[in-house]
């Protein structure tokens, strides 16, 4: 009995380059997540940064839930608070943070 032949494998699936989203939909994209993430989000590529510098993505900062707190060292918390801030371009709203604010974050 003759072995019938094995079908063929699928084609590898279309490679996107995600650096190429529009500007909006990253934007959008990231007004989903919070400030801890969006700060990582723009250490991807050029174009992910100039997303995450959008300054109505930093009207409302909540840095006090993000479970990663207590492994990170304090002066990194208070660096990425201080850099929320001023991607706020003067919009900041609210900011939420424990543990690593200080009265720094003021001026």
């Amino acid at each position: 009995m003759d072995a019938l032949p094995l079908p063929e494998p699928p084609p590898p699936p279309e490679m996107r380059d995600w650096s190429e989203l529009p500007l909006d939909a990253l934007s959008l994209v990231f007004s989903k997540l919070g400030a801890v993430e969006v700060l990582c989000a723009g250490l991807v590529c050029r174009p992910w940064l100039r997303a995450a510098k959008l300054p109505h993505l930093w009207r409302c900062v909540d840095m006090a839930h993000h479970r990663g707190i207590s492994w990170k060292k304090r002066s990194v918390w208070c660096k990425m608070a201080e850099v929320a801030v001023n991607r706020s371009g003067g919009q900041l709203e609210a900011f939420k943070a424990r543990m690593f604010v200080t009265t720094s974050l003021y001026y």
